[in-house]
C-alpha cells in the first residue's frame, strides 16, 4: 500500500514539475501589428495634381507607405471632373485596402 501511494505521489510531482516547465518553455505569442490606416490626399507638384492613398499609423504622425491613385495636369481642361473622379476612385481604394487590412 505504501509503493502505491509513493507512487501515486511520485506521479504527481513528476506531472507537476512537467507542467510547469511546459508552461515556462513554450514561445510567446508574436505581437499584433500595430493597426494601420489609409488616409486620400492629394498635392501639386511638377505642374500636375497627384492623388494618393497614404498608409499611417494608429497616431497619424508618420506615413508609412504611398500609393499614387493618379495625376492630372494643372492645365488640363476638364480638370474639376478628372480630379472628382479620381478622388472618388482613391476613396473607393481606401475602402478596399482598409477591408484587406481588417482581415
Amino acid at each position: 500500500m505504501i509503493l502505491l501511494e509513493l507512487a501515486l505521489i511520485a506521479g504527481l510531482v513528476w506531472a507537476f514539475v512537467h507542467g510547469t516547465l511546459w508552461l515556462l518553455d513554450r514561445p510567446a505569442r508574436p505581437a499584433l501589428p500595430a493597426p494601420v490606416r489609409w488616409r486620400v490626399t492629394h498635392y501639386d507638384t511638377g505642374g500636375e495634381t497627384r492623388v494618393v492613398l497614404q498608409k499611417y499609423g494608429d497616431r497619424g504622425d508618420r506615413v508609412l507607405g504611398q500609393h499614387v491613385v493618379g495625376t492630372i495636369r494643372l492645365d488640363d481642361p476638364d480638370y474639376e471632373v478628372t480630379f472628382l473622379a479620381v478622388m472618388d476612385t482613391a476613396r473607393q481604394r481606401r475602402a478596399l485596402f482598409e477591408a484587406e487590412e481588417d482581415r
